[in-house]
């Protein structure tokens, strides 16, 4: 019978068991919340199944009924991967971050530039790259200057591994249109005058993005896009004050409140303080048809959860968005940026599509009758390419104070 080696981790204090975890190359986001016992449900041998967080939901099955709930209790949902399959996405993380060094080294201006992590195929088979993303610069003045291929590795000590020659791609930054979303004789969705606004409606010439508690005002506020409340590149604010409308012209909804709008290769984020004294508030459900309700909101999913997305690793393989302008899609995550070079910044894209309008939208996984939570839409329409560009919400939740 195989040995259980969460067994001797058990027998450990708090400190050394997570020390352990960590040495292995488990994530700071899962010890955050994990303990014995959870490990122990999840798998027997964490050198071999790497547990990873795949959620934050809600503790309780009744909350969304609930007209306007308040904090409410989330607890983490885990699951594991492959070893190998572990390696393969952090040694090429690992890999993106000293392509990241290089940059700073050899590049004259490379706040331009984005370093992430894609997958390529390579003959009959996929491959974990580095992907270099590249605006103003010349793209093959850029490539000259970088390596065509380095290596990462995972791990400390005795559980240390290293892959060579993850392959470095250089291209402008763009992508190819892939998954079309339906459109109406309007190109206008969720413009309803809601009573409740849920997230994926109209606000003003955006898109409300997800309801969040903020410790620091001891309320329920809507997540949207910074540039959708009017604030420039280089924002960034306690409060900022503008009147914002659901729909747009129509009823109050309250002002714009934090805001973080740091430039293109970094975050573009903001919360709406509603007017509580009236009509309409945020609503735990996303936005249906006709002025309805439709999916709730059940929590959100974690940044390890999203990476292994763009791997083909993960519980989902579809991340959808809702936006005004286009409706809701889907598409498979195919780039996941490096926060280590991005200010701690996380952002992935994906290959649905999206323009102007889907702003401030979200970005969920579907299960079940509910949703998660990965994101919030910045970018869609660029370069003549569409897509969908998002920021992630394991980082707005902490660089707001929001629990989703």
């Amino acid at each position: 019978m195989p040995r259980d080696k969460t067994r001797d981790l058990r027998k450990m204090n708090r400190r050394n068991f997570l020390s352990k975890l960590s040495a292995m190359g488990i994530s700071g986001a899962t010890l955050q919340y994990m303990t014995k016992d959870a490990l122990a449900e999840v798998t027997d041998d964490p050198t071999d199944e790497i547990p990873r967080l795949q959620s934050m939901r809600r503790k309780y099955p009744d909350w969304q009924e609930r007209d306007f709930p308040e904090k409410l209790e989330r607890e983490p949902v885990y699951y594991t991967i492959q070893r190998d399959d572990w390696v393969r996405v952090e040694s090429a993380r690992d890999a993106a971050s000293r392509v990241g060094k290089f940059i700073d080294e050899r590049i004259d201006d490379p706040s331009e530039i984005r370093v992430g992590v894609t997958t390529i195929v390579d003959g009959q088979h996929s491959k974990k790259a580095v992907k270099v993303k590249v605006k103003t610069e010349s793209v093959s003045r850029v490539r000259e200057r970088l390596p065509a291929s380095i290596n990462g590795e995972v791990g400390s000590g005795q559980h240390k591994e290293v892959r060579e020659n993850i392959p470095v791609v250089v291209d402008e930054d763009r992508a190819e249109k892939l998954h079309d979303c339906r459109h109406n004789d309007n190109n206008s969705y969720y413009n309803e005058d809601y009573g409740h606004v849920p997230g994926g409606a109209q606000v003003e010439a955006c898109t409300s993005g997800a309801p969040a508690w903020d410790y620091d005002r001891e309320e329920v506020v809507m997540l949207t896009a910074a540039h959708c409340v009017g604030a420039g590149e280089g924002t960034d604010t306690e409060y900022h004050g503008e009147t914002m409308n659901q729909p747009e012209n129509g009823s109050l909804m309250g002002e714009s409140d934090k805001v973080s709008h740091e430039s293109d290769n970094y975050e573009d984020v903001a919360t709406i303080n509603p007017e509580l004294s009236s009509e309409p508030v945020p609503s735990y459900k996303l936005a249906g048809w006709g002025g309805g309700e439709d999916e709730p909101i059940w929590g959100i999913i974690g940044w390890d959860c999203i990476k292994d997305m763009e791997d083909g690793n993960a519980p989902y393989d579809q991340m959808y968005k809702q936006g005004e302008t286009t409706g809701r899609c889907s598409g498979p995550v195919d780039y996941t940026n490096l926060p280590d070079y991005s200010n701690g910044h996380q952002e992935f894209n994906t290959d649905a599509w999206a323009e102007g309008g889907d702003s401030g939208g979200p970005n969920f996984v579907m299960e079940d009758d509910h949703v998660l939570i990965a994101g919030i839409t910045k970018a869609g329409l660029q370069g003549g390419a569409n897509y969908t560009a998002a920021d992630a919400v394991e980082y707005i939740e902490d660089i707001f104070n929001l629990s989703i």
